[in-house]
């Protein structure tokens, strides 16, 4: 299950970054990533290409499916389902294992990729570095700036507040070497 979620997570990452970019004619204009499928759907004509691409996923899913692989009975690896077209595979000196280890490693980066968008969605600013009109939603964006890098300290609207903060980060933590920003 890690490689299958780590090529849709591949797919994702491209699809949430070229989205914000390019738009295809004739379909939405919808920069935001999490708004783009209920725009889709809107639509007549983008509702038949997702149609389309459903039940491809369906061909290739009920064609590849996995029947005894709940028993340990399967005549293949486990996401090798025989696609390439390019017979890169049976060129000389092609380090097959090397390959799929490095689909491996980028999977669980994309893993991780998609779930910092998920996050930085949710809480505006909580994913240092990541910013762009596919990383903060737009009526965050439009109220103020996102965090900065490693966060920064609102200040305090009430005095009297009840959690207010008495304490910084180099108060707690004197032993490191502060840098004056």
């Amino acid at each position: 299950s890690e490689i299958k979620h780590g090529r849709v997570c591949m797919l994702a990452f491209v699809g949430i970054v070229v989205q914000s970019i390019v738009q295809i004619p004739g379909y939405p204009a919808e920069p935001d990533w999490t708004k783009a499928l209920a725009a889709c759907y809107a639509s007549k004509v983008p509702t038949l290409g997702i149609v389309q691409i459903s039940v491809f996923f369906m061909l290739v899913e009920g064609r590849f499916f996995p029947e005894n692989a709940w028993i340990g009975q399967m005549d293949r690896e486990p996401g090798d389902l025989g696609f390439d077209p390019l017979k890169l595979s049976k060129k000389p000196g092609f380090d097959l294992k090397k390959k799929q280890l490095s689909e491996l490693k980028n999977g669980r980066l994309a893993m991780i990729a998609c779930a910092a968008f998920g996050a930085n969605h949710v809480i505006p600013g909580a994913v240092p570095l990541l910013s762009g009109s596919y990383a903060v939603a737009p009526e965050v964006s439009s109220q103020g700036k996102a965090s900065t890098f490693c966060g920064s300290t609102a200040a305090v609207a009430e005095a009297s507040s009840k959690t207010a903060a008495r304490y910084s980060t180099q108060v707690i933590l004197p032993s490191l070497q502060w840098l004056k920003s």
